[in-house]
């Protein structure tokens, strides 16, 4: 039987990427400094390894391993390092139309794993279409391989697309244009405000830091806190410690030079038990598990 009756339903696309006009992979000396540039195009950085400082405008942003940043079409920014550890970077600057977009002015934030998956889906398809090498030094314009695999360069669009879309579904749809937008200094002083909590946490992942000390620390109301903390981390401040310590604890397996039950006490948990546990439960995988996993990967 042939249905000629349904109606074609035509799928809605929220972000669209089709240029791009950088994608690299560098390593920094820790004494770099770029004196700054603007240009027509979106462009995000990410931090892969050590600390860079950024600026955009009249705002600067310390970032480290881990976090994101975006710069909007004709924003004036600059970057340098910290003199004391060399960072590797990913850069991709592309074109996009789409409202969605202004999501990402003035935002700077850590990624989650499973951001960080499509990221390193996105940076290993770029050696697989870019010649030369995408962490080849001072490569004024992408050039194609003469053999790139099947579907290369979509996996660049829908990768970079997929990236960009679960940002927004999960750092804050609230975000999206709707009616009148925040101000510029009332965005900054709450990503300031989350930023000073995190660093908190961070300095003290061995405890079980309160919302209420955090609070006393940062002189904000907890009404405040826990709904600025919310809305642009997606995560309540107890679920954003779990994480860090658990991100920490990856770090600390990776370097093997404690235990797994040093390990447990050096970020405050009860027992190697409850950290197992924990740990297992967030990734999948035992302490044990996860460090075969990541030997075997450095081993390839």
């Amino acid at each position: 039987m042939i249905i000629d009756w349904l109606e074609r339903f035509e799928l809605q696309d929220e972000i669209v990427v089709r240029t791009i006009f950088s994608f690299s992979y560098k390593e920094l000396s820790s004494s770099y400094a770029h004196s700054g540039e603007q240009h027509d195009f979106w462009e995000f950085v990410y931090v892969d390894k050590g600390a860079v400082e950024i600026t955009i405008g009249p705002h600067c942003y310390a970032m480290k391993q881990g976090d994101i940043v975006f710069y909007k079409p004709n924003e004036f920014h600059s970057l340098r390092t910290n003199e004391v550890a060399a960072p590797n970077l990913f850069i991709v600057s592309f074109d996009c139309d789409s409202p969605a977009m202004r999501f990402f002015e003035n935002l700077s934030f850590p990624l989650d794993d499973e951001c960080r998956r499509l990221l390193a889906h996105l940076v290993e398809t770029g050696y697989e279409v870019f010649d030369p090498p995408i962490d080849t030094p001072r490569v004024a314009q992408l050039q194609r391989k003469a053999d790139v695999p099947f579907g290369g360069e979509q996996l660049i669009r829908l990768y970079t697309e997929l990236l960009l879309v679960q940002m927004v579904r999960k750092y804050g749809a609230h975000r999206l244009p709707s009616g009148k937008l925040s101000s510029l200094p009332q965005e900054n002083k709450e990503l300031e405000l989350v930023a000073q909590a995190v660093d908190l946490l961070r300095q003290r992942l061995a405890e079980d830091v309160t919302p209420e000390q955090v609070c006393a620390a940062l002189s904000v109301s907890k009404t405040q806190l826990k709904a600025t903390f919310k809305a642009r981390t997606g995560l309540t401040l107890t679920e954003y410690l779990n994480k860090l310590r658990l991100e920490e604890a990856k770090v600390l397996i990776r370097e093997e030079a404690l235990s797994f039950t040093e390990i447990a006490d050096r970020l405050g948990y009860s027992s190697i038990h409850y950290f197992s546990r924990q740990f297992k439960k967030a990734t999948g995988m035992a302490p044990s598990e996860y460090a075969r996993s990541v030997q075997a990967r450095l081993s390839r």
